[in-house]
C-alpha cells in the first residue's frame, strides 16, 4: 500500500491542507479545493494520479493552526461516511482508501 507522508507543521489555513494533500495525491491542477472534490478524487476515483488502495498519514498536527486542524477534521469525517478509515490522535491522522467506489445511476454503489 502507497503511503503519502504529509506534514502539517507549516499549514495556516484549509487551503494549506488542500495544496499538501492534493500536491500527494498527485491530482491535476483544475482539481477543487473543497471536501466534495475530496470526495470525487479520493473515493470515487480516476481522477489522482495516486489511486487505491494508499493511505495519507499527516503529522505536525499541534502545530497547524485552528483553521487548518478544523478542516482536516471535516473533511475525515466525511471521507469516513463515504468508506475512508480514518483515525487521529493529538499530533498525527491517518486516512486510509482501500477501494474506489463506482456511483451508478441508480444511487447504488459498488466497490472495486
Amino acid at each position: 500500500m502507497t503511503t503519502i507522508q504529509l506534514d502539517a507543521a507549516g499549514w495556516c489555513s484549509a487551503l494549506d491542507f488542500y495544496d499538501a494533500l492534493l500536491a500527494g495525491l498527485l491530482a491535476p491542477d483544475w482539481h477543487g479545493r473543497n471536501i466534495d472534490a475530496l470526495i470525487n478524487s479520493m473515493i470515487v476515483g480516476a481522477i489522482n494520479k495516486v489511486e487505491a488502495p494508499y493511505r495519507v498519514a499527516i503529522t505536525g498536527l499541534q502545530s497547524a493552526t485552528r483553521e487548518a486542524r478544523e478542516e482536516l477534521t471535516v473533511a475525515m469525517e466525511a471521507l469516513a461516511e463515504e468508506g475512508a478509515m480514518c483515525s487521529t490522535t493529538t499530533d498525527e491522522a491517518i486516512i486510509e482508501i482501500t477501494t474506489q467506489q463506482v456511483r451508478l445511476q441508480d444511487g447504488l454503489e459498488t466497490g472495486f
